[in-house]
């Protein structure tokens, strides 16, 4: 059974954006992750002189030297020096930003109703981050953005969200998040006493989450908050 949660005793409902709005099928394509060759790859390969999977296997040893290699692709931009812009990079990813079809605007219009503040807590930054919400018409849905890039050059670890809950003026209990990563989205808040949940579309419980603290959709929100 999962928990439930007055909305009078809550603030806030802060959302991750890839893989919980954002199908990931974009970033996979810019990546090279599931099976794609790795848009970004092509331009570091050319600028190499060597294929993209050699640029991928050889960028992948660098991920610890480069800062936030993992999430930015404006510092392998800085790190190789590649004379294209991240915006010329982006534009050549073949795969389209899609929503999940379990997040809808109403589900943004009920949470308002409830005097809530909706937040989106990203690890995309830049131009990565503006195309994102530009190109899928979102960016109005959120009363405030924090990347963590931008915010602590690191992905999402305890220092972002406190951050987050100064910013806020919000203690921890009063803000409630929802993502699909059991560490950044749920153990890390969690740590910090916010509420959170994690968002698992697969069946099944995930054994790492405390019982009541999984949800398998989005508009499942709106069972929890009463």
């Amino acid at each position: 059974m999962k928990e439930s949660v007055s909305a009078k005793d809550i603030s806030a409902v802060s959302f991750d954006l890839d893989g919980t709005i954002l199908r990931r099928e974009f970033d996979f394509c810019l990546w090279g992750e599931g099976g794609y060759e790795g848009t970004l790859w092509k331009f570091v390969g050319k600028h190499l002189g060597c294929k993209p999977a050699e640029a991928y296997r050889l960028a992948a040893q660098l991920i610890p030297q480069v800062n936030c290699g993992r999430i930015s692709v404006k510092s392998w931009i800085n790190h190789y020096g590649l004379k294209e812009s991240e915006g010329e990079i982006l534009a050549r990813v073949e795969e389209p930003l899609r929503l999940y079809v379990d997040y809808t605007p109403n589900l943004i219009k009920i949470l308002r109703a409830h005097n809530l503040r909706v937040l989106l807590l990203t690890e995309s930054s830049g131009e990565l981050l503006n195309k994102k919400l530009d190109d899928t018409g979102i960016r109005g849905d959120f009363d405030q953005i924090y990347s963590s890039v931008e915010i602590c050059n690191d992905e999402k670890c305890p220092a972002f969200y406190e951050h987050v809950l100064r910013e806020e003026r919000l203690p921890a209990q009063r803000v409630i998040h929802f993502g699909d990563s059991v560490t950044k989205d749920y153990q890390i808040p969690r740590s910090l006493e916010m509420r959170a949940f994690l968002l698992h579309r697969s069946n099944g419980l995930n054994a790492r989450v405390e019982p009541g603290h999984q949800i398998n959709y989005l508009y499942q929100i709106l069972e929890l908050i009463k």
